[in-house]
């Protein structure tokens, strides 16, 4: 299942390169990664989507999927489950 991808960009504010010792470096890398992100938004209990700014889905999690009742489509449904709290 294709959730969408996370809309970040993990070398925004990465310090450079000689600043950081080798050990760090790699766990900047680790975690700055989309997918570091994804799964740890995937395993949230909590209801997690994220829109474009047209306000059409462009990630969700399973508890967003729960909560809604339903599979969204990707880029083209727009979602508005706050009524469901």
């Amino acid at each position: 299942m294709n959730r969408g991808a996370l809309p970040l960009d993990s070398n925004a504010d990465a310090p450079a390169e000689n600043d950081v010792p080798d050990h760090l470096s790699e766990q900047m890398a680790l975690y700055g990664s989309d997918e570091h992100f994804r799964g740890v938004l995937e395993a949230l209990p909590a209801a997690v989507y994220m829109t474009d700014a047209q306000g059409r889905i462009t990630f969700y999690n399973k508890a967003a999927h729960e909560l809604a009742g339903r599979e969204p489509k990707l880029g083209s449904d727009e979602w508005c489950v706050t009524w469901r709290l």
